[in-house]
C-alpha cells in the first residue's frame, strides 16, 4: 500500500515536468491552410523545444518537390529548407517527423495552396 501511495505521489510530482519536456509544432510559414498568392522562397517549422527532424518532404500535384535543407539533421527549434524545384499552382503538403530532445517520436503535416 505504501508503495502504491509512494509511486502515485511521484507520478503526479513529475507529471508536469513530462509535459514541458515534449517539444510542440508551432506555426511555421506557410501557414497550415494558408492560400499563397506566389510560390514561397522557403518554408519553415516551428518547434517550443529541439527536434532533430528525420523527415522533411514537400509534396504537390507534380510529386515531390527536393528542399534544401540548412540543418544538417542538427536539433533545431526552426527549420528552414529551400524548395529546389519550381512550385506552379495547387494543393501542397509540408510532411516532417522528427525526434524531440526527450526522445519522442513526433509528426504532422501543413497543407498549404498556391493560386494560379
Amino acid at each position: 500500500m505504501k508503495h502504491t501511495m509512494l509511486a502515485v505521489l511521484l507520478a503526479v510530482v513529475m507529471a508536469p515536468g513530462l509535459a514541458l519536456a515534449h517539444s510542440e509544432a508551432r506555426p511555421g510559414a506557410p501557414a497550415d491552410g494558408e492560400t499563397l498568392s506566389a510560390p514561397p522562397e522557403v518554408v519553415r517549422l516551428n518547434f517550443g523545444g529541439p527536434m532533430r527532424i528525420t523527415v522533411l518532404k514537400l509534396v504537390g500535384p507534380a510529386g515531390e518537390v527536393p528542399l534544401a535543407r540548412t540543418d544538417g539533421m542538427q536539433p533545431v527549434t526552426t527549420l528552414e529548407a529551400r524548395p529546389e524545384g519550381e512550385l506552379g499552382a495547387g494543393a501542397y503538403e509540408i510532411e516532417w517527423r522528427g525526434m524531440g530532445a526527450d526522445g519522442h517520436i513526433m509528426e504532422g503535416t501543413v497543407d498549404f495552396q498556391i493560386e494560379p
